[in-house]
């Protein structure tokens, strides 16, 4: 449980040092993608580093009524993995996401503004005065859970190696490799009980 508990919080304050680290704004050699939604309006993603997804999804036909839903966009939907947070998105205004996380994104934030402006966020903390770096609040699942496990593996891992290593260390100066008592030339720690040198066998 230990470990599990380390991978959660790991996994928190990675994200959130990866989200500090980039702002959202892409510069100028940003490499951006751009996917239309059945002519409903403009999906523009690219990436912040190795560990942030950034997307941008704009209205380009219809009124104010006839924005975008939820169902133009499965894909990136099914990323994120929060259905409920696709309200539709006004004409004239900018929905942005936010992913954020390594290995996997199992952050989100999500914010709402006018194009060409930092957005407001509903889902994520701005940082800044101008709000153009955010800590993302919102956990997708698939990914928080894999990063937790990846980072509980990690710690678990480095629990045994440093585990083994201080023992053998304790051993080298005379103490029990599990408790750290004192004890010589012993072949049984007489504190804990633990097994110190194994005996020769002895042959008849």
């Amino acid at each position: 449980m230990t470990a599990v508990f380390l991978g959660v919080v790991t996994t928190i304050v990675v994200t959130g040092w990866i989200a500090i680290l980039h702002p959202i704004s892409a510069p100028s050699n940003t490499t951006l993608h751009r996917r239309t939604l059945d002519d409903r309006g403009v999906l523009y993603s690219y990436r912040r580093g190795r560990g942030m997804e950034i997307w941008l999804i704009t209205p380009v036909t219809g009124s104010d009524g006839d924005a975008i839903r939820p169902e133009f966009l499965h894909d990136l939907v099914h990323r994120v993995g929060i259905e409920d947070f696709w309200a539709t998105t006004p004409r004239g205004q900018v929905r942005t996401v936010v992913a954020a996380g390594w290995p996997s994104r199992c952050l989100m934030a999500g914010g709402l503004g006018p194009s060409g402006a930092m957005p407001t966020w509903q889902r994520g903390l701005g940082v800044g005065s101008a709000s153009e770096r955010v800590l993302p609040t919102s956990p997708i699942p698939s990914g928080f859970i894999a990063n937790t496990i990846f980072y509980a593996i990690l710690w678990g891992l480095g629990v045994i190696v440093f585990v083994h290593l201080r023992g053998k260390w304790r051993a080298r100066r005379g103490y029990c490799a599990r408790c750290n008592y004192p004890i010589g030339h012993l072949d049984a720690c007489i504190e804990c009980g633990a097994p110190v040198h194994a005996r020769p066998a002895v042959v008849h």
